[in-house]
């Protein structure tokens, strides 16, 4: 029998409410689309597989996600919040019989290469690995194959985190709290554009 695949996919289909009229993901950072970041260091990991969660009714951060070479999926329902991007990220890795998927978010620019790999070291041999940072805990976050149905059962606007809370064989990986910043303000961009 042949294992599964380790996937990746960045969650990209929130409203950026706090961010204007304009889709966050597609605002201008640092010479490429917000967006660019998280995927390049997805695809520089070694996943067999990256994907990007995104609007259905969003061309225009599709065709930024497609030129990354990443392929998409279209989120119908974004307006339910991130819990459905979660369920369509988590029914992929299922339908692929996946041994890993690893989340990240498309607003988090700043996350390196190094901590999605430590990631994928200590989580491989449990049920997940997540970021810490102080009082941080959450994304990127890692779930290994006989927990990633988990993620089918959240809801509303809530993250892995309340899914996975009550695992008790889960790795923390340690980074500096700037990986962690997410982009939610023109200000907030402004801010790490050096």
């Amino acid at each position: 029998m042949s294992l599964g695949p380790h996937i990746a996919c960045v969650l990209a289909s929130g409203f950026s409410a706090r961010f204007g009229a304009t889709n966050k993901l597609c605002a201008p950072f640092r010479g490429q689309p917000l967006i660019a970041s998280a995927l390049k260091t997805l695809s520089a990991c070694g996943f067999d597989a990256v994907y990007a969660v995104v609007p259905a009714d969003d061309e225009v951060l599709q065709d930024h996600v497609t030129a990354a070479g990443v392929e998409l999926i279209r989120n119908a329902e974004p307006h339910i919040g991130q819990s459905a991007s979660l369920r369509l990220a988590a029914q992929k890795a299922i339908d692929l019989q996946a041994q890993s998927l690893l989340i990240t978010l498309g607003d988090m620019p700043l996350i390196t290469p190094d901590h999605i790999m430590a990631l994928r070291r200590e989580g491989l041999d449990r049920d997940a690995a997540m970021s810490r940072a102080g009082d941080y805990i959450g994304p990127p976050v890692l779930v290994t194959r006989h927990v990633i149905s988990a993620l089918l059962e959240t809801s509303g606007d809530q993250g892995a985190k309340a899914a996975l809370r009550a695992l008790s064989n889960v790795a923390y990986v340690s980074a500096p709290a700037e990986q962690f910043i997410d982009i939610d303000t023109p200000q907030t961009l402004e801010r790490f554009q050096c």
